[in-house]
């Protein structure tokens, strides 16, 4: 058994026995050079982009006389406005010229398949104090008007049954007792 260790075996030495290394080293490009050199070549072979064309203002059926509808450049801003609109009950009305909008919808769970029921509280601008607990309204988004309020009452789409008051009820049932209270 010889005790002379091999050439080129595994150690931390990574010289041959002449002492030059075994491979001749590189100097490395950087990620700038490598960018450099990807995007003159990739530019070099994409042709140019061509500039995009408007599609013309006019639309529409054309008539018996051939001629094409122009689409309506004066119409009212409410029906070209692309602004979100929601339909929800209202739950609460106290505070002055706002409301709040809870908005139902059906989500699918993404994993499970199932759907369930999600509701959103939207506070929106009620400039009237029209709105009462329970009415449907139709809210449509608008700029912040405070912290919380960026939507505004649209319409109202229908009533809630209001309850009377209790005042009211007692008169009905008995007219007299409300009578003697009085005097």
């Amino acid at each position: 058994m010889s005790t002379a260790k091999p050439a080129a075996g595994k150690g931390k030495t990574g010289a041959t026995p002449s002492g030059a290394p075994k491979t001749p080293r590189t100097t490395r490009t950087t990620k700038t050079e490598k960018a450099g050199k990807t995007e003159t070549t990739a530019a070099a072979t994409r042709a140019p982009r061509a500039p995009r064309v408007k599609k013309p203002e006019t639309t529409g059926t054309t008539g018996t006389t051939g001629t094409t509808a122009t689409t309506a450049t004066t119409a009212p801003a409410e029906h070209r406005s692309r602004r979100q609109q929601k339909t929800g009950r209202v739950v609460s009305n106290k505070m002055q010229k706002t409301i709040v909008v809870a908005v139902e919808s059906l989500k699918r769970h993404p994993l499970y398949k199932r759907t369930y029921k999600s509701t959103n509280r939207f506070k929106a601008h009620d400039e009237y104090n029209e709105a009462l607990p329970g009415d449907l309204v139709r809210i449509e988004e608008t700029r912040p008007i405070s912290k919380d309020k960026r939507w505004r009452l649209v319409e109202i789409v229908k009533r809630a049954a209001q309850a009377p008051s209790v005042a009211q009820v007692v008169s009905q049932l008995d007219p007299h007792t409300t009578e003697t209270e009085e005097r």
